[in-house]
């Protein structure tokens, strides 16, 4: 995944990784494109863990090969009918993300 970003930290080049809370993280339904949206991602369902009132949902972004874990209200999960298997879209709030250097 290639993200531009602007830190005074870091120089051209750097390897870094990126970290996203995982309420940062929109499920969205898979009628949608990618295409739309740069922040828009086809995603795989790898598991989903309820967690009370929340779901966990570890996801695998199908062209970046990424893995994600996103944490959704639980009664959206259920109406999106999202299983284990299944591909969704998902929404990466990119003003959310945090860069780390890689030593």
């Amino acid at each position: 995944m290639r993200i531009k970003t602007e830190s005074p930290n870091f120089k051209a080049g750097d390897k870094v990784s990126l970290g996203i809370h995982p309420e940062n993280i929109t499920l969205l339904p898979a009628s949608g494109s990618e295409d739309q949206d740069e922040k828009i991602h086809s995603a795989h369902v790898n598991n989903i863990i309820n967690n009370g009132p929340k779901k966990r949902i570890t996801l695998k972004l199908v062209r970046y090969d990424n893995t994600l874990i996103a944490e959704v209200p639980a009664q959206f999960v259920d109406s999106l009918e999202l299983h284990a298997g299944d591909f969704c879209l998902v929404r990466l709030e990119m003003n959310k993300v945090v860069t780390f250097r890689n030593f």
